[in-house]
Order: structure tokens, then C-alpha cells, then sequence
């Protein structure tokens, strides 16, 4: 159309108009024809089109940018295409299809839906969702389950024609049963061309690099120390037939110095026992390489071998089993027998059929080698009392003769029946014995004064000082020290030369009101170069009996430079086990004391790494000792009150036989459990089986405590407490591994041959949380009960010493109230009842906490009643306050709420409760068994506060404090009337 023209008019609503005006309009359509809807293919292509081309009223325009199609108006700000307006930025982007499913292919992992399946083969397909993703480059992640167990090597995934490998993650090829039947894998494209697929998750031990190789060392160096432990196959008694584990099948056997162990079950008959293993037979022979002799190998001995000979296939026993095994003995013992002459007394046994002036006796079967020379002494029972002079003793076909201590003739009546006499041989030709000791107050020589020396402080014995007369050496001179016993009725010569004891010590009838006592005396023989002192020991030291009280136990040994030497006359091993408490930990303020209370008889080892470190009393907290252990020297504190030492100086000063030389240690290990997942971090062993480093430790102190004991060690006493870390433990389960324990400790320590008894307390617990059936919220303390129970069934060496929950809390070293530990003093009481209970099992008296026996209900009545040693009372000065709940520490367990609202007692071993309801059927009554309650303030008491104990106590040695025995923490059955 033209509009070129003048000529024609243009109307617009029948008006005319100027055809200017039609032209400039027409120009604006044209153009919104042209340019309206605009496509362009790349936004280069857009801005060269020009701005003036696209007019704001185009509204949209479409471009073509890279992998997106773009929707642009007038005046949007996002990418503008011109500086002004319209600009033209853009409105909205949409991906092409190519360009997301590019995308999705390089990092989606495909999930393949399982067709069918063997356990070699696996059909699969590809989801319909996944489509696009190809599994043709290296890298594409698949996943996919496994139905059944593959069978062999090369497990493969067929999808569609492809039939892809699958290897293990290092690309080696899987095992059998690599793949388990119903779990999910995750692999990797490792190699298009020739189909295969690396698993991502680890199967083989071989997937984690450098474990091999980390096994072979491992197994290469364990080959250095470790011991085989045979299995017996078939046996007798002179031969086994034996296996390795499967466990230590890797450790070659027959290598020089590689050790074994084995336990030989019946007694050897004859030389050179063998054991077969592997088709080869090696010989046992003793340590020093000698042949073993019939009845060496006891049966049931678990013994210790060491392969010293490969091709001789000799196998040295460790242990000792023959006097030649341990150097020098047999010399040693043939020198002591032939000393003993000087000082031993022939302990005589009476036969049958003596009469009263005449008896026949036998030496006890180990002195029947023993001869008789000038001051023998014999010790005799009389059967009848004598009715004339001269009776006798016939020993070996020969007749001895009985005089007075100054020789003369005996009267009638002066050998009392079954009276126990000791006698000095004064004549071997005459073959004449005199009395130690008189028989009457003629006997007395001269004048006899008695000085009462100081009384000690258990008030039951005192010493007297006997002087010679002034008459017979112009200067009186004390002879003797005699020390009264217990009780009452007879003095013994506790210290002085050896002649003036046969010669001078006389012990005289003292008046006694209006009626006479006769006494009797005794002797210690010192050596020959022994002196008399002139002073006592002070201290607790005077509590201990003989070798506590410096004039009987302390010599001055002129052949060496007149120093100070102790006569120990028994010696034993202490070590306390277990966790902290145990440990003697660090609390607020100072020490109790630090040297040990009795100087010179409680020893340590010397490896303290420090004040308050590791090492000496302490031990060594779990870890390797950094300090050697090369000599035995006076205990000390050193910074945390002692806890052996307190038991050992507590044992000294209560023992009816007086002292005796402690080799005191520690291997407690703070916070430890039974079990750890470290050697460090435990007692007993690691999840893995690895011997604890505590036990280590014990084996390794116990060892050179003996070679360096000055007295060999009669005994080893293990003070076990624990149960605060396994608190939540299944009873059972705890009970079962403290047995187990128990008896692991004891195989460590068979090698010394010596006895052990085991002394454990009976932990507490404050939590307030949780709780069941088995004792509050802490089943240790009913398993730490029954583990003692089972223990002392089996084999008599195990104590329950009995609760500690009235022994307060301590001040931890920062200031804080400490809800675990014990201070200082409560520390000293605990190992003084340790020590008690030790004392009872010397003198073979019965040592157990009450225990329930029944609980019977009437109404809202129950009558509790226990077993104990000795009544029981109501003590409200058990606890630190004085007052005594309403309660006294009575809890009714599975109550549902049920409370006691009066305790009175009922009988010398019962206790009438009241409640406030009838409870439930299933209730129990126990003692000091409740969990305080939330928010509860006093914290100082392991468990609830009980006051109820036996009547029976004594003072503390150290403490000053009463010794006694709580009611144990047990529940019981209430029963209905």
C-alpha cells in the first residue's frame, strides 16, 4: 500500500485526515509486524539487532543463549541487553533436554531394580528414570543388592547384552561368600572395555591398605615373646600329646628360647617326661637343663616351658620343681641343718603308755635327722604329774633326765599333766635336761628385782626389766626383758644373751592377793653377736608385740659396725587392687602422717617417679612403669595417704604373733573397669583379650619383692576394691568375670608358690537415677557379694570384708565435695578393717558382715532377722551427724512407694519394721539400699545412711577410731505370716 499520493483523502471515523499522519502511523504497524514475537538464536544476535529495533510495546522477545531459552521484557534487570530503557533482561531461562540430562549423568549413582538372580549372577535393569545415564565411562557409581551368598570368584551384574565383573575395592578378585546374601553394595565403573566393577565398601582385609602387611609384622614380632598355650590331646603320666591353637598357629614352635605353657595332668613316674606335637617328641628336663626325676611334674601343675635345644628338641621347665633348681639351696639347707643344733628346740612328741615318773617320746618327722649337742633345747608335754625325783624322757632307746632349771633333783608334783615344758640339754653324757623356767620358788638364784616398764597401749601386756644380783657382780646389770602375756598367767624372756638366759633369767611367782601364781618361761634366740638396747621404739611400734618393740626385735650387730638389724621372723606380700578408691587418690589437705607407723617393717619398692606421682605406694595408675624397681626401702606417703601401708602397719599392731615384715605395693587403676579397650584403661583384660598392664605390673612386683626380700615372703594378700565402674553391669555377668578375675590373678602368681587370700569391700553407690531388681542401681554390690561366696566355697582364700557406705566422702584436691572417693582418715579405717578381717583369718576366727536371713510380715509389721558373728545394735554415731534416720537405714525395695515409719529391735539378731501400708507381694526390705533422692544434700554416704551394726568393735590402731562391722547391703523376700 502507497500512501504516497495527495490525491485520494483519508478518513478516519468519516472525518478526513492528513495522510502524513496515515504514513507515520502505517510506519509503526509495519514495524510491529516485522519485529512483534522476535526469535533470536544467541544473545549476541539479539544486541546486534539494535535497540531502536526493539521497542518497548514488542513486549517479549525469545533468545537462544547457550543451553537455555530465554524470555526477555521491557525495563527486567536480570542480564540486560542495552544500557537503557527497554533493556530487555530476562524474565525466565529454560534448559534444553540435552543439556539436563548431561548434567544428571555425571554425578547421579544408578539404582538398578533386580530382575532375577543366582549367587554368581545378578539380572538387572536400569530404571526408566535413569534412563540417560550411561554406565560407559569410569567413575559411573551403581547400586544394587545382593540376593544370595555368591559361591566363588567373579560374582557378575548382566545388564541387557553387558555382562559386567565385580572385584573387590583394591581390584582383586572377591571369595566365596565375599557378597552376603541380602545386603546392599555400592561400585564403581572400573574399566568400560572390559566390563568390570570395583566395590566401594570394604570386604576383604586386603581392601585396607597396608593391613597385611601390618598382620604379618604383627604376627612375625608376636613370635618373640609370646606363649603358646598347648592343648592336651591324650595324656599320661609320662607322656602328652599336644596341639597349638588355631589362634597362635602362626608362631613356629620349634624355635630356640620360644616359650609354652602347659598343664601336666597326672604325676610323672619317670625320668625325662615327653611331649608330641606336630609328629615330633621334645623332653622335658628341669631348669638347669638336668633330667626330671619321678613325681616332679605334679598333676594338675600348669607349667612354664622354654625351648633351649631345636635339635635336640629339649624343653627346660621354668618353674622350680627340685631343690637343685634354685641356686645353692641344697648347700644352704645342709649348712642350716647342721646350725640349727645351736638354737633349734627338738619339738618331742609323747608316745602312748607313759606313766607318771617315766614317758617315751619321737622327734616330729622334720627334725628326725637332728642331733642332740650341749644347750639342745627340747620341748615335751607331761602326761601325768610326777610323783617322785629324777622322772624321764626316753628318746631313741635313750633316757634323758629331768632336773630343775639349776640342776637339782625335781620334787613330787613339780611336772604338772598335760603341761607344756621346754628343757635345755646341759649333759650329753649323763644325758641330764633342765627346766627353762622354775617350777617353785626355791628354784629363784639370787635377788630378783622387777621393773614394770611402760604398759602399752592395748593395755595386755607389760614389760619387766630382771637385774642380776649386785652380790655376784658388784654392779646390777639388766639380764632380760619379759613381757607379760595376755593372759595373765605366764611372763616370757624376750631379749638377752644366751647363756644369761639358761643361766640368770629367772621368772618368779608373783603374790597375787592372798593366793599364788605360777609362771613359766620361754626363750627367743638372738644371734650370737647380739646386744640388749637401752630404749623402746615409741609409737604404734609398741602395739605390735615382739618385733614392733625395739629391746625384742632390734639388735645391735657388732660384726657390722654396731648398725641397727632387724630380726624379721615373717615376712608377706600386700597389694592393693581395684580402681580409685583403691588407688589412695590425691585429696584436699594434709596427710594423716607420712612414715609408715611402723618404721622398718613396711617396705616399698623404691621406683617413686615423684611427690605424689607413680611408683612406690601408689604403683602405677594402669601404665607402663618409666622408673626400675631395684631395691626395697621404708615406706612412705609421698603425697597421697598411704593404703597398703595403712593396712600392713594396722595388721602389725593387731596381730596376736607381733609384728611381722610387709612388702607393701599398689596397682589400682583409676576409673578402671574389669575390662577396657586398652591395656591401660582396665584391671582384668582388654575387649581383645590383652592382659591388663595392672596384672602385668602385679606379676613383675611380686617377682622382685621376693628377690629382694630380706625373709622369704610366707604368703601374698590382695586387697580388691571395686565395683563403681562396673556398677551398671548385669549382676551375673560382674559376679562371673570377678570369679574369673579373681582367678586370673591367681594363675599370674602361681609361679611364687606362696598362698593368697583375697580381702574385698563391698562398694556403695549414690546415683539417683535408673535402677533394678538387683540392688538399686548398682548390681556390683550384690555381685561382689556372691563373686566372695563362690570364692570362698572353691577354695577358702576370700573374705567380704563388708560394706563401706559408713565411711564418709572426702574433699577432692580442687575444693569440691567428692561423691566417689574417701579422704584421708576414712581411707586409714577402711584398711583397718582389712586389717581386723586379716587378723581374724590368722587366729581362725569367722569374719562376715549380718547378712538377711528372713523377712516376715503381719499386717503392716515385718520382723527382718539376720546372721551375725555377734549381736547386733542400733549406732546412731555411724553417721557423721548423730542422727539416725526414722528408718536406720531399712528401704523397702519394690515398694511402690511403701515407708517405714519405725524401726525397733525385736531380738538380738532382729528388727520389727512398721510400715505405712500393706506392700506390695513382690517387695523386699534390705539395708542401706535405697538411691538418695533427687536433690538430696548429703552426699558424703556411698549409699543411704544406715546405723545398725554388730555390737562387736575395737579400737582403730591408727585412727583411734572404733573398728566394727556394718549390716551388708542385701535385700530379701518379704514373706507372709
Amino acid at each position: 500500500m502507497s500512501f504516497t499520493s495527495e490525491s485520494n483523502a483519508a478518513y478516519v471515523n468519516g472525518a478526513p485526515v492528513s495522510k502524513a499522519s496515515i504514513r507515520t502511523l502505517w510506519a509503526a504497524v509495519d514495524g510491529i509486524v516485522t519485529n512483534g514475537g522476535k526469535v533470536f538464536y544467541t544473545r549476541a544476535e539479539a544486541v546486534s539487532f539494535g535497540q531502536v529495533n526493539l521497542p518497548s510495546i514488542i513486549s517479549r522477545i525469545l533468545v537462544a543463549n547457550s543451553d537455555y531459552l530465554e524470555v526477555r521484557g521491557a525495563g527486567a534487570t536480570d542480564d540486560q541487553l542495552f544500557i537503557t530503557f527497554p533493556n530487555w533482561g530476562v524474565l525466565a531461562r529454560f534448559p534444553r533436554k540435552e543439556f539436563i540430562e548431561a548434567m544428571s549423568s555425571a554425578g547421579d549413582t544408578l539404582s538398578l531394580n533386580t530382575s532375577s538372580s543366582t549367587a554368581q549372577n545378578l539380572v538387572a535393569t536400569i530404571p526408566s528414570a535413569q534412563a540417560h545415564i550411561s554406565m560407559g565411562s569410569v567413575g559411573v557409581r551403581v547400586v544394587f543388592g545382593w540376593v544370595t551368598s555368591n559361591t566363588g570368584a567373579d560374582p557378575t551384574i548382566t545388564i541387557g547384552s553387558d555382562v559386567w565383573t565385580i572385584k573387590s575395592r583394591s581390584g582383586a578378585a572377591l571369595a566365596a561368600a565375599d557378597l552376603v546374601g541380602g545386603s546392599r553394595y555400592t561400585a564403581t565403573v572400573a574399566h568400560v572395555a572390559n566390563k568390570l566393577l570395583r566395590l566401594a565398601p570394604a570386604v576383604q582385609i586386603a581392601d585396607i591398605n597396608g593391613l597385611v602387611a601390618s598382620f604379618v609384622a604383627q604376627n612375625n614380632t608376636s613370635v618373640a615373646g609370646d606363649t603358646i598355650a598347648l592343648v592336651n590331646d591324650t595324656t599320661s603320666a609320662n607322656a602328652l600329646t599336644c596341639s597349638i591353637p588355631a589362634a597362635q598357629a602362626h608362631i613356629p614352635f620349634n624355635v630356640t628360647n620360644q616359650r609354652s605353657q602347659v598343664t601336666w595332668p597326672n604325676t610323672n613316674t619317670s625320668a625325662d617326661p615327653t611331649i608330641t606335637l606336630g609328629g615330633l617328641i621334645y623332653t622335658l628336663k628341669n631348669r638347669d637343663g638336668n633330667a626330671l626325676a619321678a613325681g616332679d611334674l605334679q598333676g594338675g601343675r600348669r607349667l612354664t616351658l622354654v625351648n633351649t635345644h631345636t635339635t635336640n628338641r629339649i624343653l627346660r621347665v621354668v618353674e622350680a620343681l627340685q631343690q637343685a633348681d634354685i641356686n645353692g639351696l641344697a648347700p644352704k639347707l645342709t649348712s642350716l641343718t647342721n646350725a640349727s643344733n645351736q638354737g633349734d628346740t627338738a619339738t618331742l612328741r609323747t608316745s602312748a603308755g607313759g606313766t607318771a615318773q617315766a614317758i617315751t617320746c619321737t622327734l616330729e618327722s622334720g627334725q628326725s635327722t637332728m642331733a642332740f649337742q650341749l644347750f639342745t633345747a627340747f620341748e615335751f608335754t607331761w602326761t601325768t604329774t610326777n610323783t617322785g625325783p629324777d622322772p624321764t624322757i626316753t628318746l631313741a632307746s635313750l633316757a634323758y633326765t629331768i632336773k630343775n632349771c639349776d640342776g637339782n633333783a625335781l620334787a613330787a608334783g613339780d611336772l604338772k599333766g598335760g603341761v607344756r615344758y621346754r628343757a635345755w640339754l646341759s649333759n650329753t653324757s649323763t644325758r641330764v635336761l633342765r627346766l627353762i623356767g622354775v617350777t617353785s620358788f626355791a628354784d629363784l638364784n639370787g635377788t630378783v628385782s622387777f621393773g614394770i616398764g611402760e604398759v602399752l597401749e592395748d593395755g595386755s601386756r607389760d614389760l619387766l626389766t630382771i637385774t642380776q644380783d649386785a652380790t655376784e657382780s658388784g654392779t646390777p646389770e639388766t639380764r632380760a626383758l619379759i613381757r607379760a602375756e595376755a593372759d595373765g598367767l605366764n611372763l616370757r624372756a624376750s631379749l638377752g644373751m644366751l647363756q644369761d638366759l639358761f643361766d640368770r633369767a629367772r621368772l618368779a611367782g608373783l603374790l597375787n592377793g592372798d593366793s599364788g601364781s605360777e609362771y613359766s618361761a620361754g626363750l627367743d634366740y638372738l644371734p650370737a653377736a647380739a646386744t640388749m638396747l637401752d630404749r623402746r621404739v615409741a609409737g604404734v611400734t609398741q602395739k605390735v608385740g615382739d618385733a614392733g618393740i625395739g629391746a625384742a626385735a632390734r639388735y645391735t650387730d657388732t660384726a657390722h659396725n654396731g648398725a641397727w638389724s632387724w630380726l624379721y621372723e615373717r615376712c608377706s606380700i600386700v597389694i592393693a587392687l581395684g580402681q580409685s578408691n583403691g588407688l589412695q587418690p590425691i585429696m584436699l589437705g594434709p596427710l594423716e602422717y607420712n612414715t609408715a607407723k611402723t618404721p622398718a617393717h613396711v617396705l616399698m619398692p623404691n621406683d617413686q617417679s615423684g611427690t605424689a606421682g607413680q611408683g612406690g605406694l601408689r604403683g602405677w595408675d594402669g601404665l607402663v612403669p618409666t622408673v626400675s624397681f631395684t631395691a626395697l626401702v621404708p615406706a612412705v606417703s609421698n603425697g597421697a595417704q598411704s593404703s597398703a601401708e595403712a593396712f600392713a602397719s594396722a595388721a602389725n599392731a593387731l596381730d596376736p604373733r607381733g609384728a611381722q615384715l610387709w612388702l607393701a605395693g599398689n596397682e589400682s587403676v583409676g576409673g578402671a573397669g574389669l575390662r577396657g579397650t586398652t591395656a591401660s584403661t582396665c584391671i582384668w583384660k582388654t575387649t581383645t583379650e590383652v592382659r591388663a598392664n595392672a596384672r602385668t605390673n602385679t606379676i613383675n612386683k611380686v617377682t622382685q619383692m621376693i628377690a629382694l626380700s630380706p625373709v622369704p615372703p610366707s604368703q601374698i594378700v590382695l586387697m580388691l576394691t571395686h565395683g563403681e565402674t562396673n556398677r551398671r553391669d548385669p549382676m551375673e555377668e560382674y559376679r562371673d568375670d570377678l570369679v574369673a578375675y579373681m582367678n586370673d590373678v591367681e594363675a599370674d602368681l602361681a609361679f611364687t608358690g606362696l598362698p593368697i587370700l583375697w580381702l574385698v569391700d563391698q562398694v556403695g553407690g549414690n546415683n539417683t537415677a535408673g535402677g533394678n531388681d538387683n540392688g538399686s542401681d548398682w548390681p556390683s554390690k550384690r555381685a561382689l557379694f556372691e563373686a566372695c561366696a563362690i570364692k570362698k566355697a572353691a577354695e577358702s582364700n576370700c573374705i567380704m570384708i563388708g560394706p563401706r557406705y559408713h565411711l564418709k566422702m572426702g574433699t577432692a584436691a580442687g575444693g569440691a565435695p567428692d561423691t566417689i572417693h574417701h579422704g584421708y582418715h576414712e581411707q586409714i579405717r577402711l584398711r583397718e578393717m582389712h586389717a581386723a578381717a586379716y587378723v581374724a583369718w590368722v587366729r581362725g576366727v569367722d569374719w562376715y558382715a549380718a547378712t538377711p536371713v528372713s523377712a516376715v510380715r503381719t499386717g503392716q509389721t515385718v520382723v527382718v532377722s539376720y546372721d551375725s558373728i555377734t549381736p547386733l545394735v542400733i549406732d546412731p554415731d555411724m553417721l557423721d551427724s548423730g542422727v539416725a534416720e526414722v528408718n536406720h537405714g531399712f528401704f523397702i525395695n519394690q515398694g511402690a512407694g511403701t515407708l517405714i515409719t519405725s524401726v525397733e529391735q525385736a531380738g538380738p539378731r532382729s528388727f520389727r519394721l512398721t510400715l505405712d501400708r500393706v506392700p506390695p507381694a513382690d517387695a523386699r526390705v534390705a539395708m542401706t539400699w535405697r538411691r538418695p533422692a533427687v536433690g538430696e544434700a548429703d552426699t558424703r554416704y556411698t549409699v543411704g545412711a544406715g546405723s545398725i551394726r554388730e555390737a562387736w568393735s575395737q579400737m582403730g590402731p591408727i585412727s583411734g577410731d572404733a573398728i566394727y562391722r556394718p549390716m551388708i547391703s542385701l535385700p530379701i523376700n518379704i514373706t507372709v505370716e
